[in-house]
């Protein structure tokens, strides 16, 4: 899975979110993505070390 294709997902994941406070979420998933492969890992390797877009709404929802 790309970036692109992880943020997208976990942005319909998010959908119960407010605007404001899914884009902190989805900048956070893009920037933690980012400093992995600024260390020599793929995109895809990057994507897949973090949770599913599912598990990441889920713990979100039940923080919230």
């Amino acid at each position: 899975m790309t970036r692109k294709e992880y943020l997208t997902a976990l942005a319909e994941a998010l959908h119960f979110m407010g605007e404001k406070e899914r884009d902190e979420v989805l900048s956070f998933y893009d920037e933690t993505i980012e400093d992995r492969m600024e260390t020599g890992t793929s995109e895809e390797q990057a994507v897949a070390s973090l949770e599913t877009p599912a598990q990441a709404a889920a713990k979100f929802r039940a923080e919230n």
